[in-house]
């Protein structure tokens, strides 16, 4: 019997992230206007599935950053040119996927522990 992690619903996720960073700054990590996360955190409106998966690779982004990082810094790294990636992590994530940002993620941790 294989192990299954409970789902975290993506509303919930979406609430999780805006008591952290508020409506404008996670609308703006998603690249979406503040109107449509509020609707979504309403349960207003339905998150496109390309939405949702964006909302949970940045929640879990998020949360592995803050393992490393005091929360303001976090925002920081998110949204400033990160020269492990040749951009600014949050627009990796848009182009690219979660992978390459773990991937930064997880070298400023072994700088922070070295």
């Amino acid at each position: 019997m294989a192990l299954r992690e409970p789902v975290v619903p993506a509303r919930e996720r979406l609430e999780h992230l805006i008591e952290g960073f508020g409506n404008n700054r996670v609308a703006r990590l998603l690249d979406v206007s503040p109107s449509t996360s509020s609707r979504w955190r309403a349960g207003l409106d339905r998150m496109s599935p390309s939405n949702e998966r964006r909302l949970v690779d940045l929640d879990y982004l998020v949360t592995r950053l803050l393992q490393v990082l005091p929360k303001d810094v976090a925002e920081v790294w998110l949204t400033s040119f990160n020269a492990h990636l040749g951009a600014i992590p949050v627009d990796v994530l848009r182009t690219r996927g979660a992978l390459p940002v773990v991937a930064a993620i997880e070298l400023e941790a072994q700088e922070a522990y070295a």
